[in-house]
């Protein structure tokens, strides 16, 4: 009489954690892109809101996008500015997501001037790698893809 096997062996368990380690190893970072994108356009969704909000300012105060932004210190800038990496929205959420749960993007608003402004979506912690992205008032929108620093085109990027 043959004796009926009741478990697996050694061999079949080193198999199935074989064939799941493959699995998982193409599996995690195709997740890990795809929370990155989710990511992303959230930012990008943040921005548009604030572009919106920010043409609801304009209309509001004589045609002029002038006291939309804060410094540092929560003070309204009135004065045209370039080149800024710390002025904030004074009436939007700073952050993205902007319930400011696990932050991935800081929103500036990295040139203002009366009739001209330049938002931008800053990544942080685990999406630093990702490049920022920027808007204009003019609809131009741009994505430093490689986050190396440099936009080739500032075309419809994103």
């Amino acid at each position: 009489m043959k004796k009926q096997q009741k478990a697996f062996t050694l061999i079949e368990l080193l198999i199935v954690a074989a064939v799941l380690g493959i699995l998982a190893s193409i599996a995690y970072p195709s997740y890990l892109e795809s929370v990155r994108r989710t990511h992303r356009f959230e930012a990008q969704g943040a921005l548009e809101s604030l572009s919106a909000s920010l043409a609801r300012w304009f209309v509001e105060n004589n045609s002029s996008y002038l006291g939309a932004a804060e410094d540092a210190g929560g003070t309204a800038i009135t004065a045209a500015f370039t080149g800024s990496s710390s002025n904030v929205p004074r009436f939007f959420a700073k952050t993205v997501p902007v319930n400011g749960q696990s932050v991935t993007y800081k929103i500036i608003i990295t040139d203002l001037a009366k009739t001209t402004y330049t938002i931008k979506a800053v990544p942080q912690d685990q999406q630093a790698d990702d490049g920022f992205l920027t808007l204009s008032n003019d609809g131009a929108r741009s994505w430093d893809k490689n986050a190396d620093g440099s936009i080739a085109t500032t075309e419809k990027s994103w």
